[in-house]
Parts: structure tokens; sequence; C-alpha cells
């Protein structure tokens, strides 16, 4: 009994259920055929979409491709394409312009393999241009002359950079302008740009000299100025006081007597003018002088005693003395020049007398004794010969001697 009232109240939910399916219908009945009619529409262009792709993939599959197997030809192609954009990279930015001529020439090969495909072979094949191949061969043979020109200047502004000294960036430049001077790959035209332009850039950098000789200071004053504002500046002696150390240092080092009084003589002109210069600057003259300290002394020793007395007096006549006039010299050059005129005329008259007798024959005391040790040590007018422990004295038979005066 219980199976059958559970099996009488399924039976009436069943009923309940179905009644109220059919009042949701009734209710409803219009905005349900409104969703299927949408879903009939969407589910019909689905289907005519896809056989619009499918006609679509047929008429592409039509377009003509020369060959059946195309996977060794495209990459080819793509290689051609990437030879083709990195060559126009270069030629418009690389500072090398050896490389710039190489990669023209591959730009040029490439554009001209590519122009054997039209536009829709090379799309086919998936290689997008930015524009057509035949515009880009003509832009870059047309722009030849400017391509070249804005590389020279990329790699003349490169080798500017590339060193700090304004010397050898002017050595950079002119190894720039020989290297490309007779290149056959560079046109006539740009070669001439080329040259124009190394001009300038080396304008910049080779320094302006502007040179002032102080004819009264005896300098020269040296100012180097550069085109980037940068300059240098030097003083130094000028040639006439250069001359002059030049000659004392001759005079000085020189081991031939005759060497160095030629070298006092060509000082000697030169003297008044170098004590005007010493004596304005300093107050005083340098405590040596070499053509005046040491040309007098040696026109003695060889008994040039005119030249040692007119050298005395060039000395005088150019303050060579300062601060004394020159009048004690003149007095020691006689007083000298006595001592040995008398001493030689003694030993012309008794050859061979010995040197430590001479002293005391001569009967000189003081300065004049001094005068004797000073003939006796350093004259080329005698001889000396060993004899036990001193010389043996003989006169010199010298043309060059003024044995008598």
């Amino acid at each position: 009994m219980s199976k059958n009232k559970k099996k009488k109240n399924s039976s009436i939910a069943e009923i309940i259920g179905f009644l109220v399916l059919v009042y949701i219908i009734a209710k409803y009945l219009t905005v349900i055929k409104i969703i299927i009619a949408v879903l009939f529409v969407v589910v019909i262009f689905y289907f005519y979409s896809k056989r619009k792709e499918s006609i679509n993939n047929n008429a592409i599959q039509k377009v003509p491709i020369p060959a059946q197997n195309r996977s060794p030809e495209k990459e080819q192609l793509k290689r051609t394409v990437e030879i083709l954009t990195d060559s126009i990279n270069l030629i418009n930015a690389s500072n090398n312009l050896d490389v710039v001529l190489r990669r023209y020439d591959m730009a040029i090969d490439s554009l001209q393999k590519l122009s054997a495909y039209t536009d829709n072979e090379l799309r086919a094949l998936g290689l997008n241009l930015k524009e057509p191949l035949h515009n880009t061969l003509l832009k870059i043979q047309d722009n030849k002359i400017e391509i070249f020109n804005q590389a020279i200047i990329r790699n003349l502004e490169h080798e500017v950079i590339s060193v700090t000294q304004n010397n050898a960036k002017v050595k950079h430049i002119s190894k720039l302008q020989s290297k490309y001077e007779s290149n056959p790959l560079l046109p006539v035209e740009s070669r001439k740009f080329l040259a124009d332009q190394c001009n300038i850039y080396i304008s910049k950098y080779v320094p302006k000299k502007y040179t002032l000789i102080d004819s009264i200071e005896h300098t020269v004053h040296d100012l180097t100025m550069f085109d980037n504002e940068t300059f240098t500046y030097n003083s130094h002696n000028d040639d006439f006081i250069t001359k002059f150390y030049e000659l004392s240092h001759l005079i000085d080092s020189s081991k031939d007597i005759y060497d160095k009084l030629d070298a006092c003589e060509k000082s000697f002109p030169l003297l008044k003018e170098f004590c005007r210069f010493c004596l304005e600057n300093d107050g005083e003259l340098p405590p040596f002088i070499n053509c005046r300290d040491v040309g007098p002394e040696m026109y003695m020793r060889i008994g040039k005693w005119d030249d040692a007395e007119r050298v005395i007096q060039i000395c005088i006549d150019a303050k060579a003395y300062y601060p004394n006039d020159g009048s004690q010299e003149l007095t020691n050059f006689e007083n000298y020049k006595q001592v040995a005129l008398e001493t030689l005329s003694f030993i012309s008259q008794n050859p061979g007398c010995l040197q430590r007798n001479i002293y005391k024959v001569m009967g000189y005391e003081g300065d004049k004794k001094e005068y004797l040790k000073v003939f006796l040590r350093n004259s080329k007018l005698i001889q000396k010969v060993k004899y036990n422990n001193t010389n043996q004295l003989f006169c010199k038979s010298d043309d060059k001697a003024e044995t008598k005066k």
C-alpha cells in the first residue's frame, strides 16, 4: 500500500510539472522564438564565414610561383634582403669610408637581384619591403655623391675625435686624404669634396704662429693660436744673445789657442750691445765674459802685443770692465808686456839659462814678479827643456811672435 501511495504522488508531481511547463511556454513563447531565431542566424553566419575563408585561401594559392618547392629560394631571398638592409644602414651611418664604398656596391647588387621578382612574389614569400624596389634603387643611384660626401664628413669627424693633440689630428686628416685622393671607387666629385673638407679641418688644427722680436730686450715672443681657442706662449733669447753665448762656449771649450782667438774676435762686435743689455736689465755684468777675459791673455801668450792692447780698448769702449773704466787693465798690460820683453831679451842673450835663476837675475818684486811667473808658465814665446830639477830656457823662433817692440 505504501508503494502505491508513492507511485500516486509521483504521478501527481509529473502532472503538475507538465502543467507548469505548458504555462511557461505559453507565457514566454515569443521570447523563446526570438532566441531560437538569433541562434539560427549566428549558425548561418558562422558557416558563411568559413566558406569565404576557404575561397580566399584558394585564391592566394593561385598566385603564380615560379618553382614548386620555394623553401631554398625563399631563404636565399631573405638573405639578400638582410644584406640589402645592413648595407643601407651602414652607408647611412658608418664612420669608415671603406665600409661605405664596399656596402654601396653590395646594396646595388642586392637590389638588382631582387628586381627579378615582382613585389607580389616577394610578399607571397613573406618578404615585406618598405617601398618598391625600383624606387629604392633609383634613390640610391641618384644620391650616390651625397651618400659618399656624408660618409666623408663622418669619417673626418671620427678621425678628429679619435685623438686629442692638434698635431695628431692634422696627421690623421692628412693620412685620410692621401688614402682616398686617387681611389677609383670614389667619384671625382667626392674626391674634390674630400680635399676641400680636409683643408678646412686642417686649418682648424694647424697652429697660427705670431712672433715678436724685441731687439732692446733681446727676446723673442712666440704666440701659437688654434681655431679651437687654445694657444701656447713662449719667450726666449733672440739670435743675438744665443750667438754670443755660443761663441762664449767655443772660447771656453776649444783646446787650440787660435780657435779661442777666432771665437773672441767674432764676439767683440757683439760685446758692447751685450754689456748694455746686461747693465740695463740686471745692473751688473756677469762675473766672467770669456772674450774680455781670455782674448787679451791669449794675444799676450803669443806675443801679439798690439792685438792685446786693441782688444782691451774694445772692452773699455764696451764698458766690459764695469764698474771699473778699464784703466787698470791697460796698466797691467803695459807692466806685463815690459816684463815679458825684458825677460825674452835676457833669454835670447843667454840661451839655456836656468829657470830657477831667472827670478834673481831679473830682480822683479811685487806685481812684476807675479807677471814673470805668469809669463814663464804660459808664454808660447819660450821653450823649456828639462834640466835636473828645473828647466833650461830658450826663445822660440816663432814668426807670429813680436819679440821686439
